[in-house]
């Protein structure tokens, strides 16, 4: 891969950093991978080489490129981290074999901006705004961890583009997150950067974004906002600290920091229950978390769709909590086995987060659904098994 011509295009009221990958081994047409920031936040936006060479790294390592060619220069930190990055790569996967890194200009290491200034990613999910809420309980608003901006993506989905052209249903629905979050900064002290990203265009399959490419893809951004922040807050996944193949795990997350910004994985040994325990106690998080897919655009009056399996998930936990009905988030006030009936359990992990509700379900004496649940799992695991098998299920 060659990742060249970085350059800067201001378009209007936003300014676009964007860069041409050539692919050497993969048989993948050239792309242009870009980051786009509104004024005056992309004042500090430039065409990092270590920016655009995190977003790509795992694809180019995933779809077997020898290397990557990047005109400019690496800082020696990430530089060192990559490398670290793709051995836990090909320990994940064996067909992920490391590339060599090859900077034009070699490494010259990033600076640290003098004032400490804390960001962290927002989408208006459970995990972002547990690491919002927690800084905010933990930390003065004058404190330097405390967050002073968050960073909110349009692309990181792959429903969000059309080839590469953005989908304008998907635009109007992040246009009214932005409203819906940036609202949510001036009660909570903060200010919300709307970013534009294309490096899912870059991911060749949904197994290689969510395993290895989206942490990436998202902490690219802030090496293009190097000198803008010092420290960028990632909130886990929820996974919990027994899963090791995962997007946010800390052993991966942690090598993408840079001389001059450090990134930072928060509250990884709480579980989602824990999370949502914290949102409960805090309406604004109870009235806004966004957990939907929303595969389908949802009117603007609807925060999520309350059907697909990260709704109904939510929801069960809020039910444990008593907390559902007091939640604007969803329309609905109970879950029902049919609910859960319908929706996919396409892997570990969501089979795991199912499971981990079953004694909490318990608990509070809902063995209806305790009983959908079982069910649920015993046939992921019984199609799981049978796919071992070579044999097909539906």
């Amino acid at each position: 891969m060659r990742i060249e011509n970085l350059r800067t295009e201001e378009l209007g009221e936003r300014r676009r950093v964007a860069a041409d990958i050539i692919w050497e081994t993969a048989k993948t047409s050239a792309q242009v991978l870009y980051f786009e920031a509104p004024y005056p936040f992309a004042e500090d936006l430039q065409p990092s080489a270590n920016a655009f060479v995190l977003a790509s790294l795992p694809f180019a390592v995933w779809l077997g490129e020898k290397r990557i060619f990047v005109q400019g220069s690496i800082c020696p930190r990430l530089y060192s981290g990559l490398d670290a990055a793709m051995a836990i790569y090909q320990l994940w996967y064996d067909h992920c074999q490391p590339l060599t890194i090859e900077p034009q200009d070699g490494l010259i290491p990033s600076y640290p901006r003098t004032t400490p200034y804390t960001g962290c990613f927002l989408s208006g999910g459970v995990d972002g705004l547990t690491t919002l809420r927690n800084n905010r309980l933990n930390y003065p608003l004058e404190h330097p961890e405390s967050i002073r901006e968050c960073l909110l993506f349009f692309g990181v989905n792959e429903y969000d583009f059309n080839g590469s052209t953005p989908v304008p249903e998907r635009l109007s629905a992040f246009e009214i997150v932005t409203e819906r979050l940036t609202n949510l900064g001036k009660t909570e002290n903060f200010q919300l950067i709307p970013i534009h990203v294309n490096a899912r265009s870059l991911c060749p399959s949904y197994e290689c974004f969510t395993s290895i490419g989206f942490s990436a893809a998202n902490i690219a951004v802030a090496h293009a906002f190097n000198h803008r922040f010092s420290k960028i807050l990632f909130a886990s996944d929820g996974v919990g600290l027994e899963e090791l193949i995962t997007g946010g795990n800390p052993l991966l997350i942690n090598n993408f920091s840079s001389a001059g910004i450090q990134i930072q994985v928060e509250e990884y040994g709480l579980t989602r229950i824990q999370k949502l325990k914290i949102l409960a106690q805090w309406q604004p998080g109870l009235n806004l978390m966004q957990p939907c897919h929303q595969i389908k655009v949802l009117p603007k009056e609807k925060i999520n769709c309350g059907y697909c399996e990260k709704c109904v998930r939510t929801m069960l936990g809020l039910l444990i909590l008593s907390k559902l009905a007091e939640s604007e988030a969803f329309v609905e006030n109970d879950v029902t086995p049919k609910m859960i009936n319908n929706i996919p359990v396409s892997t570990e992990v969501k089979a795991n987060f199912l499971s981990s509700l079953i004694d909490p379900l318990e608990n509070i004496g809902r063995q209806d659904l305790v009983k959908a649940i079982k069910f649920k799992i015993l046939k992921f695991k019984i199609k799981q098994y049978l796919k071992k098998l070579n044999f097909s299920f539906t």
